[in-house]
This record gives structure tokens, sequence and C-alpha cells, in this order.
């Protein structure tokens, strides 16, 4: 049996060789290939993982969500389909929360091995893989502008500081967005799109399934500077389910598509993304993690 690890060296403020080096010795008991593979750019670990997927039965990557994307954006563009372990080195973990998964790696190793595994939806978004999340619009930009040295420093806190300074920020996005054939229109502050318990490292949607075929749409109207930031603060610290109609409007969908008032930055599972349009699917059930329960709720 074959296995990838993909370490991200860089990323959170873990001990990723350690991590590593327990891991393998759990994992050598049953399986006689393990290539690992260390990264230092952004990419490798897609090609890392491309490269060495022909016969492989495991993928184990020990870091962030960014990681995590680039892992899943690899397999997603084959028809292959390894196990997918994570062993949470980031500063999030934003995937490896909603997978209830534990951040000791000997934990993670035990579950490899008793095939504690789900099957969960992804997105796809144009050209691209999502794992748990796309954004647009205010405060959007925060974790593609953090810098990686600040991040290991201060972890998620880190975010909020740079948040801060988009507070006073004017943002309107006037869309006209067709979800699963309803035309939606309006001029919105945020356009946040979840299919997660937890965004940023806050659990927004503690009731939500990841492995039902839909994705959850949010759309925030645009008002006022000071209430627009308040409100998307209360959707991070409170969760949708605190929220009324009236402050934001939320749908279940499987396929959209928006034609953007010009070319944007976009937030696709952390990173940035340049696009004029988003034509966004959910793909039902493409990705077989490790996760600490079977259950998908």
């Amino acid at each position: 049996m074959k296995a990838i690890i993909i370490v991200n060296s860089s990323s959170g403020k873990g001990r990723p060789e350690r991590k590593l080096s327990i891991v393998m010795s759990k994992l050598l008991t049953i399986y006689s290939d393990i290539v690992i593979c260390r990264t230092y750019h952004r990419q490798d670990a897609y090609r890392y993982t491309y490269n060495n997927l022909p016969n492989c039965d495991l993928v184990v990557v020990i870091g962030g969500d960014g990681t995590i994307n680039d892992v899943i954006n690899a397999i997603s563009s084959t028809n292959y389909n390894p196990i997918v372990a994570i062993v949470p080195n980031g500063t999030c973990n934003d995937v490896a929360h909603s997978l209830n998964l534990p951040h000791n790696p000997s934990v993670i190793a035990d579950l490899i091995i008793a095939k504690s595994i789900t099957k969960t939806d992804i997105l796809q978004i144009n050209d691209k893989f999502a794992t748990y999340g796309i954004a647009l619009g205010k405060f959007a930009s925060t974790s593609f502008v953090t810098k990686q040295s600040t991040k290991k420093c201060f972890g998620k806190i880190s975010y909020i500081f740079n948040a801060a300074k988009d507070m006073f920020a004017k943002n309107h996005l006037p869309l006209n967005i067709n979800v699963d054939g309803t035309n939606v229109s309006g001029d919105y502050c945020l356009l946040l799109i979840s299919n997660s318990k937890f965004v940023a490292g806050f659990q927004i949607d503690p009731n939500a399934n990841i492995s039902d075929g839909k994705a959850k749409l949010i759309l925030v109207p645009a008002s006022g500077r000071i209430r627009d930031s308040l409100l998307i603060s209360k959707i991070f610290l409170s969760g949708l389910t605190h929220l009324s109609q009236r402050d934001t409007f939320i749908y279940d969908f499987g396929h959209i598509y928006a034609k953007l008032p010009h070319t944007m930055n976009l937030v696709v599972d952390g990173e940035k993304y340049i696009t004029d349009y988003i034509d966004i699917s959910v793909l039902p059930q493409r990705i077989r993690f490790v996760c600490k329960n079977t259950s998908t709720k």
C-alpha cells in the first residue's frame, strides 16, 4: 500500500517534523511505500500530490487549509480517489475542525488505521476546487493579506488585526446571482459561500452537513459602513442561527452563477483567486476524508 505525506514546514505554529515522526511510526506498520514531500513554495503540495497519485491509497496532509486546498485540487483534477487525512498544523484548520479532528497526530494515525472515513462534498468554482469556503467583499481579503510570519506569531488573532483596518472601508457589490435557476439581485457588502461548520476559525454553522450535496450562500445587504461591519462580526462571533431574515439572505444551493461588476479578488479556502465571474457547483461526496466519527453532521 502506498501513502503520500505532504508536510508544510512553514504553516501555523505547530511542530510539523515532530508530527511527521509520530504519524510515520504508526503508518509504517501497514504502508509499505511512503513518499514524504515537504513544501516550500506555492503549488508544491499540488505538484507533489498530482505526480504521486497513481497507485496511491492515502494522502496525509500535515499543514493548514491552504495546503489542503492544493491537495484537493490535485486529486479533483484526476480520476483518482485516495483517502485524505489531515494532521492540523495551520492557523485556523477549518477543514479539520469540521471533521471533528483533534490536533494529536497519534490519534489521527489511529483513525487512519481504523479507516474512520466519511465522504464529503467539495465546491468547484470555475476551473478551481474549494473544500470549505469562498468569500467576496468586506473583510474577505484578510486571509491572504495577512503575512505568514504574523500568523505564525499570533495565530488567528492576526486576522482580527487586519480586519480592523477594513472596518471603515466601503464595500458595495451590485450582484445578480442565479441560484439553482432563480435570480437573486441586490447591493451587498459580503458574499460568503460555506460548505463547512467553521470559517476563519469561527464556528458559524454547527449544524452544517458537509455531505448532503448542498452548500450555503450567505448574502449581507450593504447599508452603512459601521452597521455592515457589526453585522458581519455577528455572523462570525454568534453564527448563522442568530441572524434575522432582515439582516441576511441565506440559500442552500447546488449551483450558482454570477457575472461580477469587474475583475475582483475572491478568497477560496483562504487563498486569493482573481476572476470576473463565479460559476460554482457542489460536487457531492467527492473526497474521502479521515474523520473523528463517520457522521457528517
